[in-house]
C-alpha cells in the first residue's frame, strides 16, 4: 500500500498541477518588474496617478500570490483526506475508478438481461404436438423477454453517460491547473477582467478538488453495496422470482450511483464555483 507521500505525488504535486507554478511565478515576476519601473518613472516625471496606479496593481499582484498559496494549500488538503479515504488513491483515480465499477455493473447487467431474454425466446418458441394438437408451455414468456429487453435498453444511456463522465474527469484533471486556473490569475491581474478571473478561478478549483471528491464520498458512501451474480439460467423459468429480484436489486443499486450521485456532484460542483467566485474578488482590504 503506498504511503501518502506518494499519493500526494499523483495528486495536488502531480505535474498537472505544478508544472504551471514556473509559467505564473515568470508572469508574476514580469508584472511586478513592469509595474516597479512604472513607479520609478513616476517618481521621475512628478505623475502621481502613475505612481498610484502602480500601488494599486501591485496590491492586487500580492493578492493573486496569496490565492495560489491558498488553493495550493486546498489541494494538497484535499488529497491527503481522499488519500486517506480510498486506499491511499488521489481524489481522481478513486472517482475514475468509482465511475468505472458502476459502469461495469450495469453493463453486467445489461447483457445479462440481453441474454435472458434470448433464452426465454428461444424455449417460448418451442411447441409440442399432443394428439394433433400443438402446445407452447412457454408461448406466454414472450412478455416476460420484452419486458428485459426493454430494461436493457433503458441502461444503455446511462451507461453512456457514465462512459461520458469517466473521459470527461480525465479531460479535468489534465485542464483544470494546466490552463484554467493560470488563466484565471492572468485575467485576475488584468483590471477590467478581474471579476472574470475570480469565476475562472472559482471554476477550476471547483472542478480539480470539489468535483473528485465528491465521487470519493459517494464511493465511501456506496462501500458496502455488492452486486449478486444473475444466472441467465435455461429459459424455462422465466417467471422465476429469484433470477427476477436478483436482477432487479442489481439494477437497484446500480441507478442511484449512475444518476443520483453524479447529478449531486454537478450541483455541488457548480454550486461551488459561483459561491467561490464571490470569494476570490475579495481583496482583504477590510482587514488591513
Amino acid at each position: 500500500m503506498a504511503d501518502v507521500t506518494t499519493c500526494l505525488r499523483t495528486c495536488a504535486l502531480s505535474p498537472e498541477y505544478s508544472s504551471w507554478m514556473s509559467t505564473i511565478g515568470g508572469i508574476i515576476l514580469v508584472i511586478v518588474f513592469a509595474l516597479s519601473t512604472l513607479f520609478l518613472l513616476s517618481r521621475l516625471v512628478g505623475k502621481k496617478e502613475w505612481e498610484a496606479l502602480s500601488r494599486v496593481e501591485l496590491y492586487q499582484v500580492s493578492i493573486a500570490v496569496i490565492w495560489v498559496v491558498i488553493i495550493a494549500s486546498a489541494a494538497t488538503a484535499a488529497c491527503s483526506v481522499s488519500c486517506s479515504m480510498t486506499n491511499e488513491d488521489s481524489p481522481f483515480t478513486s472517482a475514475i475508478t468509482y465511475i468505472s465499477g458502476v459502469r461495469n455493473g450495469l453493463e453486467g447487467n445489461s447483457i445479462n438481461l440481453l441474454d435472458k431474454a434470448k433464452e426465454i425466446r428461444v424455449k417460448s418458441a418451442l411447441n409440442f404436438g399432443i394428439l394433433n394438437a400443438f402446445v407452447g408451455p412457454w408461448s406466454g414468456c414472450d412478455n416476460v423477454a420484452g419486458n428485459y429487453e426493454t430494461f436493457s435498453v433503458i441502461l444503455s444511456p446511462i451507461i453512456g453517460s457514465l462512459i461520458i463522465q469517466q473521459y470527461a474527469l480525465i479531460f479535468i484533471n489534465n485542464i483544470a491547473f494546466q490552463l484554467l486556473l493560470p488563466l484565471g490569475i492572468i485575467m485576475r491581474l488584468i483590471p477590467f477582467l478581474r471579476e472574470s478571473g475570480a469565476f475562472m478561478i472559482a471554476m477550476a478549483f471547483a472542478l480539480y478538488i470539489v468535483l473528485p471528491m465528491t465521487y470519493v464520498m459517494a464511493q465511501t458512501a456506496t462501500a458496502g453495496i455488492s452486486y449478486t451474480p444473475s444466472d441467465t439460467g435455461s429459459g424455462t423459468d422465466c417467471i422465476d422470482p429469484g433470477t427476477a429480484l436478483s436482477i432487479m436489486q442489481n439494477i437497484g443499486y446500480s441507478l442511484p450511483q449512475a444518476i443520483f450521485f453524479p447529478a449531486l456532484s454537478t450541483i455541488i460542483t457548480i454550486s461551488a464555483a459561483r459561491s467561490l467566485s464571490k470569494v476570490f474578488k475579495y481583496d482583504f482590504q477590510e482587514i488591513l
